[in-house]
């Protein structure tokens, strides 16, 4: 692609088409108190618009295919899909705040992903030179040293992160570290074609 342009009254593509992006992806859901039952539940279902008609393609039979991953992110990882979620999964129900938790570890949630990655190379090795995107849904903001994370970040890896604000909310300083440079966002929360848009601009090595 040139661009990831969108636009028109629908605001979608212009000149690229969704189902062309061929990446391996690995959303992180933050669980904490941070994001709350309805960011959560709107995020869930944000995911699962990834994969519908006309969006991202997982039958890796097909010219161009994307794997998607999903970690729900409490104290520990829990790995939902394993880079394989398909258009008929659902996260709805799978993923719950845990009460009594403030934030999420974000660097732990880097290293579950980093796992998942591992594991599909090792399974898929002829997708090692498809670009990994790591999808940070969450509202922790982290204070702590995100160095570890830059190795992945020079070396092909692209880290989004939806900040979930509330209205009102002040944007959240360590996410904005946290992120790969143009890829902090806090005005895309649920609408499912932006973050299309943000796994199209990844695309364009």
């Amino acid at each position: 692609y040139c661009g990831c342009n969108m636009g028109g009254k629908f605001n979608l593509p212009i000149d690229w088409d969704p189902t062309e992006i061929w990446l391996d992806i690995v959303v992180i859901l933050d669980t904490s108190e941070a994001m709350g039952e309805d960011s959560l539940g709107a995020a869930s279902s944000m995911v699962e618009s990834f994969l519908g008609d006309g969006v991202l393609v997982t039958d890796l039979t097909a010219p161009f295919s994307t794997r998607v991953g999903v970690i729900s992110m409490a104290q520990e990882a829990e790995v939902l899909y394993d880079l394989n979620m398909t258009s008929t999964d659902l996260i709805e129900g799978k993923a719950h705040i845990t009460k009594g938790l403030d934030e999420i570890d974000v660097v732990k949630a880097f290293d579950a992903a980093l796992d998942m990655f591992n594991r599909g190379v090792k399974s898929r090795p002829e997708r090692s030179n498809y670009r990994q995107v790591i999808y940070y849904v969450t509202d922790s903001d982290p204070k702590v040293n995100l160095n570890p994370l830059n190795q992945f970040k020079t070396s092909n890896g692209i880290i989004i992160v939806n900040n979930f604000l509330e209205e009102g909310d002040a944007e959240r300083p360590g996410l904005k570290k946290l992120a790969s440079d143009g890829y902090y966002y806090t005005d895309i929360r649920e609408d499912y074609m932006l973050s299309i848009q943000a796994f199209c601009k990844g695309m364009l090595f």
